[in-house]
């Protein structure tokens, strides 16, 4: 492999962490809630598909022996129906927590 690849971790949802400048707070914050063991590098090839919604915690793979550049073209939106039951988030749509920093505990 001479590009990184996208890890996503599994079962995340919540909080939605928007400043992205508290990167090494993230990961530590994700590491310690959900285990090491939790990422999942899923093997993409080219023309695959992964999707997922915006609450999944995902970052591009970290392994510093690569180093070429993912490459991600990305289609977004608003999910409209409020009724899905999506993993790992709350049912009540309300109670997603969106945080300007990672959190701290």
């Amino acid at each position: 492999m001479d590009a990184p690849g996208l890890e996503v971790v599994v079962a995340s949802g919540s909080p939605i962490i928007v400043d992205i400048d508290a990167r090494p707070r993230v990961n530590a914050y994700v590491e310690k809630i959900y285990g090491q063991q939790s990422y999942w590098l899923p093997t993409l090839s080219e023309g695959d598909v992964l999707v997922f919604t915006s609450m999944m915690f995902h970052r591009t793979q970290n392994d510093p022996q690569i180093t070429k550049t993912r490459y991600s073209p990305e289609l977004r939106g608003p999910i409209k129906d409020q009724t899905l039951a999506i993993a790992a988030t709350p049912h009540d749509w309300s109670k997603i927590e969106v945080v300007q920093d990672a959190p701290t505990h």
